[in-house]
């Protein structure tokens, strides 16, 4: 299905998705305060990751926002999901700042690297002999790297979308922080569904303050505790910052 987002950006969604695309389809928008917080918070110029890009939402929002001079780098393994998301980078023209690469991220470089898939696609289409049955769920294989090696180069802003391993992101984050000092880290978290949710924040706040992003859009202040135990189900639709500033 084709739906227009952002008021502006043309996106083609898998049809049978009744997570995200519905509200792509009939408002235009995913999670709007995360994307207001976005338009505040980059600037042209800029260089950004999106780990776990989709169809793409995030990553044409800040191929937007970092404009001609800017550069994002957007990363999605399911292969129906990403030729999703190559479709959405041409159809919007913004090849030339938006590179999609078909990769996992996790402690390194690797051949090949099984996940589940949420969306096949149709199960007669060209990317059907991808997807295969492990454990009565349906995964595939994807070529994986480092959050480094699959970033680049600098990056300003890093947006990671859930993942119920994100604890394996960490040495990745800190490889990154120090090659960019300033980067600001956008993580997807869900206390219900993330594996070991205390180790995750407790070595995430031991390296940057722990910030929320609420229904205002604005980032606010909160303790592991808090996003483990009375944010548990709103957390479920907000994104947790980490970033040693105060972002607006």
């Amino acid at each position: 299905a084709l739906c227009r987002v952002l008021g502006r950006v043309k996106l083609f969604v898998d049809a049978t998705d009744g997570r995200i695309a519905p509200h792509q389809l009939l408002d235009g928008n995913w999670a709007n305060w995360v994307t207001e917080f976005h338009c505040r918070n980059v600037a042209p110029g800029e260089t950004a990751c999106d780990v776990g890009a989709i169809y793409g939402y995030y990553s044409l929002l800040l191929a937007e926002l970092v404009g001609p001079e800017g550069r994002v780098v957007a990363l999605e393994p399911n292969p129906w999901l990403h030729w999703l998301l190559e479709r959405n980078v041409t159809l919007n023209g913004l090849g030339g700042r938006l590179a999609a690469h078909r990769l996992a991220v996790g402690a390194g470089a690797r051949d090949g690297v099984t996940l589940p898939a949420l969306m096949t696609g149709p199960a007669d289409g060209p990317f059907a002999s991808h997807f295969t049955q492990e454990d009565g769920r349906q995964v595939f294989t994807a070529p994986a790297a480092s959050l480094p090696e699959a970033a680049g180069g600098p990056v300003d802003l890093l947006r990671i979308g859930f993942m119920p391993r994100a604890i394996d992101l960490l040495p990745g984050c800190e490889a990154l922080a120090v090659r960019n000092p300033g980067i600001r880290i956008l993580l997807e978290f869900d206390a219900g569904r993330t594996e070991e949710p205390a180790a995750l924040l407790g070595a995430l706040g031991a390296r940057w303050p722990l910030r929320f992003i609420d229904g205002d859009s604005r980032a606010k202040a909160c303790t592991a505790a808090e996003l483990i135990e009375a944010r548990r189900v709103a957390t479920r639709n907000h994104r947790s910052l980490i970033h040693k500033n105060q972002p607006t």
